[in-house]
């Protein structure tokens, strides 16, 4: 029994360490992350000022999130960090 703990011990300090560096990756890389915000601004001002959503259909969350190569939940989660209001589940 003592193993199992000491093994579930190290597994939440590695889980703790890897959900720790993903949370900071948003705080290091603004820069990074504003330019593509900024991308995915003028990719939703693009679709306002086109015929694109009239021809094409709003796209859904992991249609944008492809379009800039990002994992749904990726996008999802830089999209929070940035703007503290929204949330896609």
């Amino acid at each position: 029994m003592h193993r199992q703990e000491v093994i579930i011990s190290s597994l939440e300090l590695v889980l703790s360490y890897a959900d720790r560096f993903y949370s900071r990756q948003f705080l290091t890389g603004k820069s990074k992350y504003n330019t593509l915000l900024t991308k995915f601004d003028k990719y939703l001002d693009d679709l306002i000022h086109t015929d694109a959503i009239p021809e094409q259909g709003v796209p859904n969350v992991g249609a944008i999130a492809a379009k800039f190569n990002l994992t749904l939940k990726y996008f999802s989660d830089l999209i929070r960090q940035h703007t503290s209001t929204f949330r896609i589940s």
